[in-house]
This record gives C-alpha cells, sequence and structure tokens, in this order.
C-alpha cells in the first residue's frame, strides 16, 4: 500500500446484505482480499436502511459511527445510544446490536480488529476554520484512516488533497506528516499492533 492513499466514496463497491436491510463498502482491510470474518481489521462504510441486527463478529472488536446527519439509534446488548453524525462507539464483535436510522437509509462507518492481534481507536476531530492545523502522527506498525463526515475538508500529507463528504486518506508511513485544516469534520480510526 501505497504510504498515502485517497479513496473516494464512489469507487467503493457495495455489496448488499443478505437480510436485505443494508450493504456494505470495504474502505481499507488486511488482508486486502479476505473475506469479511478472516481479516485483521477492515474500515468500512455500511448504509442501514431500515432497523437491522448487526453480524456477529466475535474475536473482533468494533468501533461505530453514524455519518446521517439525523443521527442513528444504536442498541448495544440492550442499551440503547442515540448517537450524532460522527459520534464514535465501541462494543465487541460478539455483542448483540441494532441500528435503528432516524429518517430514511442512514451511512455509517465501521472498524473492527481481530482483537488478540491489533488495537485500534475511532475518535471524532472536529475544527473551525480559526482553528490551528490538527497534526496526525502515524506510529510504526500503524495505519490511520481519516474519512470526511460533512462537507470538505482540505488535508496536507506531502500533498494538499480534498477529502469530500464521506471521502477517505489512509495513511501508513510514519515520515509523512499530516496536517489537517479547519474546517473540518472527520473520524480518525486509527489500528495499532498489539505488543
Amino acid at each position: 500500500m501505497n504510504a498515502s492513499l485517497v479513496i473516494r466514496q464512489q469507487q467503493l463497491t457495495t455489496t448488499p446484505w443478505l437480510n436485505g436491510l443494508g450493504s456494505t463498502a470495504t474502505v481499507v482491510q488486511h488482508p486486502s482480499h479476505a473475506a469479511a470474518n478472516a481479516v485483521d481489521w477492515r474500515v468500512s462504510l455500511a448504509t442501514i436502511v431500515d432497523a437491522a441486527p448487526f453480524s456477529d463478529f466475535a474475536a473482533f472488536d468494533r468501533w461505530f459511527a453514524t455519518l446521517a446527519p439525523a443521527g442513528l439509534d444504536l442498541d448495544v446488548d440492550g442499551v440503547r445510544h442515540e448517537l450524532r453524525a460522527g459520534q464514535p462507539i465501541a462494543f465487541a464483535g460478539e455483542a448483540q446490536v441494532r441500528a435503528h436510522p432516524h429518517g430514511g437509509a442512514a451511512l455509517n462507518l465501521n472498524l473492527m480488529v481481530r482483537r488478540d492481534a491489533l488495537g485500534a481507536t475511532l475518535r471524532e476531530l472536529q475544527l473551525d476554520a480559526e482553528a490551528a492545523p490538527h497534526e496526525v502522527a502515524v506510529a510504526p506498525g500503524e495505519m490511520v484512516v481519516l474519512v470526511a463526515v460533512a462537507g470538505s475538508v482540505s488535508i496536507d500529507a506531502g500533498e494538499r488533497v480534498t477529502l469530500h463528504a464521506h471521502d477517505a486518506l489512509v495513511v501508513s508511513d510514519p515520515a509523512v506528516a499530516v496536517r489537517v485544516l479547519g474546517p473540518a469534520h472527520l473520524l480518525e480510526a486509527r489500528v495499532t499492533p498489539v505488543g
């Protein structure tokens, strides 16, 4: 993989869910051609069109954030979480999870990692137009995926790139200096080796 790579939402291939209540498009994963339950880690965009249960991914840890402006309710093991756009939540892959979109189909970001080998975080980043640039450091062995929640975001990653809503920038080289310029509303998915 390149040291940094821009992935446009419209370039992604969408796969319908077997239950017909949504679809998934993989942004980036490792290994790149593995089935969903055989990856070490994966970042994907999922469209949920109606109340739907999540698949069981035992042995994985998962993070989730809706990109839908109206937000979304997420039931995790019987507890309801009212999520606004860009608000992350973490849960075990074997948890009983059900999503309830507000007002139609909702696009969402998913991060999952195999818990015996990798750690991860998913965090929200918001900058206003006057904010100083935000530096994104990448440690050796890490993979960072920045996804625009809404609007357009300018990022300096050796060259200036613009992410539009739901586009991603993947960075894996610690030598690449990444600076996010305001205004910006992003999600930062970070995958880190354990041990």
